[in-house]
């Protein structure tokens, strides 16, 4: 989903439901979309005190299947 203004009004209702600002929203779909393109990885939400306070992404290589 691209982030454009007409979408901003349906993203500001789904970051509000979440407890999220449209921009942390935002950042966070960025993040996916990053994560997504490299194929492996994840993406971290840190709260604290019931506030955002970091967003996070870690890329990784394909996991290695082990044999037995």
């Amino acid at each position: 989903m691209e982030h454009t203004t007409d979408n901003q009004p349906i993203l500001e209702k789904i970051a509000n439901a979440f407890g999220l600002t449209f921009e942390i929203l935002s950042q966070l779909f960025e993040l996916i979309r990053i994560v997504r393109e490299y194929g492996y990885g994840s993406v971290t939400i840190t709260i604290k005190k019931g506030q955002v306070y970091n967003l996070s992404y870690t890329v990784e290589g394909e996991p290695k299947r082990l044999t037995s």
